[in-house]
């Protein structure tokens, strides 16, 4: 990754327009693979409170990737249980 960095002016390095592409591909796949892996997690344990808990943490987890605030102080909404 380091490869794909320009130096700029300044002489910091930042991401090559390459490497901006790549990763505006991989982020959504990223967070889409992360939401199903918890949701298959989630439904896979037999504690339902375990379960909702590993749900609720994925939810939280890729909001944070997606640049957002805390769910529950976004909308004021408690987590959801089954």
């Amino acid at each position: 990754m380091l490869n794909n960095l320009v130096r700029h002016q300044s002489g910091a390095r930042i991401p090559s327009a390459a490497t901006t592409a790549r990763l505006a591909r991989v982020q959504p796949l990223s967070i889409y693979a992360l939401m199903v892996g918890t949701l298959q997690l989630s439904r896979a344990l037999a504690d339902r409170q375990l379960a909702d808990v590993v749900l609720e943490q994925g939810i939280q987890s890729a909001l944070t990737l997606l640049g957002t605030e805390d769910r529950q102080q976004e909308t004021g909404q408690e987590p959801q249980t089954r």
